[in-house]
């Protein structure tokens, strides 16, 4: 994609997400983003140095973040902040709820439990007990997600954490359903 054309296109979840963390915390470091990410309840998002680092260089690419002088740690620590059109694009990417996409939910699980009669019957039970474990072992990250510093309003997060919550309870009880009903036959 030519670098003008990549200026003026529309913000990836990814690019949103991240250039709101930074708008509510500024200014911020790509470690403190990383952080973050690691504790994320998504796992949409990676957290590597690899993709996080890279991702604050485009978008300072195009002035969506700019460097903040700081008072310098010794190990050239680069601190950003949110530009005028970085939080215009930010506010469109919030108030744009026109993409069928976004509104849709993408469910790995679901997707896959819908076709589990293509694997022999053993394997369908082994794969139920394996995910019900996996999603249990989520609640961790979620209760380490939710002890977190927020910045915004308290409100709006505790019911993205009550609803996280009741997700959790109800995939795995979904899970569980579904292995009853195939140790049943």
């Amino acid at each position: 994609m030519s670098s003008i054309r990549q200026k003026f296109r529309r913000l990836t979840d990814l690019e949103a997400v991240t250039i709101a963390y930074i708008q509510r915390r500024e200014p911020c470091t790509p470690y403190e983003i990383r952080r973050s990410f690691e504790k994320s309840t998504t796992t949409r998002f990676s957290s590597s140095a690899g993709s996080i680092y890279p991702l604050i260089k485009r978008l300072h690419e195009r002035d969506l973040l700019e460097m903040v002088d700081t008072l310098s740690d010794g190990r050239g620590t680069q601190q950003y902040s949110v530009t005028p059109k970085g939080r215009s694009m930010v506010r469109d990417w919030i108030t744009g709820l026109g993409d069928p996409g976004m509104i849709g939910v993408y469910d790995p699980i679901g997707s896959r439990l819908l076709n589990l009669s293509l694997l022999p019957k053993d394997e369908q039970i082994e794969w139920l007990r394996k995910t019900i474990d996996l999603v249990k072992r989520q609640e961790t990250v979620v209760r380490d997600y939710e002890e977190q510093e927020f910045v915004g309003d308290a409100r709006l997060y505790e019911i993205l954490r009550s609803t996280r919550r009741k997700e959790s309870k109800l995939r795995q009880g979904m899970l569980q359903l579904a292995l009853v009903a195939l140790q049943e036959n």
